[in-house]
């Protein structure tokens, strides 16, 4: 809820209380740090800004004359650097950025939505960080309405273990589940349910009771969905203050 004015001031306030510590020698900072150090990487940070604000004039010695000379650089220190710069018409801006880690059409994007906060703060200083809108109204719609339109049709005459029974027959060998670095296919996840659905039934889970999964987001998750719906019971999270609620530890 800060303002872009206040939150200016605040950058203002600490950026010149760095300069206090600007001679800290950068190598004694990194072993001081006790930081894991990474050769393919900076130990301190990833990301730079960069302001250039020195005399550019030119600059004449008797019998020798001095000028800047401008050449593309297509190498990268960092994952992502800005510079901006003083020019006659104001101020110019650079991205150098890691291929890497981010492609052509998301650094345009970054652009983008710098551009649109310069817009919104230069029209009213005093705008809340929180009403800055960095998003076009083609973004807005892809992400609101294209990525959200998840509706599939399917045969509503059939239960989704049926359909998913139906889908191990069909391919039991395909990848039905990804987790981080596991997986499983379609006839393991079957049998691994299977076998927790026939241990749940002899625990006196039965049709139309509430069955509460204590497990976090995993491979056992859905391995326990999909077990108690095969004894017709329904799962929900622990806590719920329904009767007949029991709990099993998987």
């Amino acid at each position: 809820n800060k303002t872009f004015r206040e939150f200016l001031s605040e950058v203002k306030e600490k950026t010149l209380s760095c300069f206090e510590n600007q001679a800290y020698q950068y190598e004694e900072l990194i072993e001081e740090l006790s930081l894991p150090r990474d050769t393919s990487r900076n130990p301190l940070f990833d990301v730079m800004f960069s302001y250039i604000n020195i005399d550019r004039e030119e600059l004449v010695i008797p019998g020798l004359t001095l000028e800047g000379y401008d050449f593309n650089r297509n190498i990268t220190k960092f994952d992502l650097s800005l510079t901006a710069g003083e020019i006659e018409e104001g101020l110019y801006v650079s991205i150098g950025y890691s291929t890497e880690l981010f492609s052509e059409a998301t650094i345009d994007r970054f652009i983008a939505y710098f551009e649109r906060i310069v817009e919104a703060v230069t029209t009213d200083f005093d705008k809340k960080l929180s009403e800055i809108d960095i998003l076009s109204f083609e973004e807005r719609e892809q992400l609101l309405q294209t990525f959200n339109d998840t509706s599939v049709d399917y045969p509503r005459e059939q239960t989704l273990i049926a359909l998913f029974e139906e889908q191990v027959q069909k391919t039991p060998a395909n990848t039905a589940l990804i987790y981080e670095d596991q997986e499983l296919s379609y006839e393991a996840l079957d049998a691994r349910s299977n076998q927790l659905s026939r241990s749940l039934l002899e625990k006196g889970c039965c049709p139309g009771m509430v069955v509460g999964l204590m497990v976090d987001r995993s491979i056992e998750m859905m391995v326990g969905m999909l077990a108690i719906m095969k004894t017709g019971a329904a799962y929900l999270p622990l806590g719920t203050d329904l009767p007949e609620q029991r709990v099993v530890h998987m």
